[in-house]
């Protein structure tokens, strides 16, 4: 695959799960509609997961609520500045 962009990361960003292997990512002014590869609804939801993991991680120790850990399958968040989109 090839990375088609980026998602600016904020401490504003959400993301959810949708139906089909779909989720979203919200970050103040977008919302972007993205796809596991695969289609399956388990990976799109550990894509959220992990990206919640991730924005917990981001905050500040004071605001950090304990993060649950992530599975081997858990795809991997390479920057807190922005999210690769392939």
């Amino acid at each position: 695959m090839e990375v088609k962009g980026t998602i600016p990361w904020s401490s504003q960003l959400s993301a959810e799960v949708s139906l089909g292997g779909h989720f979203r990512i919200h970050v103040p002014g977008r919302t972007y509609y993205l796809e596991d590869a695969s289609g399956d609804q388990a990976m799109a939801e550990s894509w959220v997961q992990t990206i919640c993991n991730v924005q917990a991680l981001a905050q500040p120790p004071s605001a950090r609520q304990a993060a649950a850990p992530t599975s081997p399958a858990t795809p991997r968040i390479a920057s807190l500045d922005s999210l690769d989109v392939e």
